[in-house]
């Protein structure tokens, strides 16, 4: 692989963390999506690479909701305590029971 092509994938991985969806990176960088699925076939560790990138950037997205909803609990959002206690306390998980 030339120097450069390595450059221009690790430049595509850095991208990806920030910006998670291989469109905006493609039309950022002037790369048309399937030179980008190609060379994820052709090169095995590149793929994992990118796959690796879309995770981070999907636990930063993640981490970025967390800590929206902690401040909106912070603030007394009713709507922001009922969803985190129903999705994150047993006593306020909602149960169906089914009767005939």
């Amino acid at each position: 692989m030339a120097k450069q092509d390595k450059e221009f994938k690790e430049d595509i991985l850095k991208l990806l963390e920030k910006e998670l969806t291989i469109k905006v990176v493609c039309a950022k960088l002037g790369l048309s999506r399937n030179s980008l699925y190609r060379w994820m076939k052709d090169d095995a560790q590149f793929k994992k690479d990118v796959k690796d990138a879309i995770k981070n950037a999907v636990m930063d997205v993640n981490d970025d909701c967390e800590y929206r909803v902690l401040a909106k609990i912070r603030n007394d959002d009713p709507g922001m305590i009922k969803f985190w206690l129903k999705f994150h306390h047993p006593d306020y998980k909602q149960s169906y029971i089914v009767t005939k």
